[in-house]
């Protein structure tokens, strides 16, 4: 009987360069499919590096949540190696 085996990548090797050009079509695709949802989030590398700079932090994780005034938005979390 084989064993299971994990396939998920470690917390800090998730994610993968994918080019200008692949970028620039998956954002014109979403654009399409949702011409009225928010196009982008802009995030400062300061909160980058405070949530990074925690002890244990692999990766961090963007929850959608909407903020004070009702807007959509996103919530950082720092992601331990677990």
């Amino acid at each position: 009987m084989a064993k299971n085996q994990t396939l998920a990548k470690p917390v800090n090797a998730i994610g993968e360069e994918i080019g200008y050009q692949l970028g620039t079509q998956m954002v014109n695709d979403y654009k399409s499919a949702n011409p009225t949802d928010v196009l982008f989030y802009e995030i400062g590398r300061n909160i980058l590096d405070q949530i990074l700079a925690q002890p244990g932090c692999a990766g961090i994780k963007f929850y959608n949540a909407y903020n004070e005034m009702g807007q959509k938005t996103l919530v950082y979390v720092g992601l331990n190696s677990d």
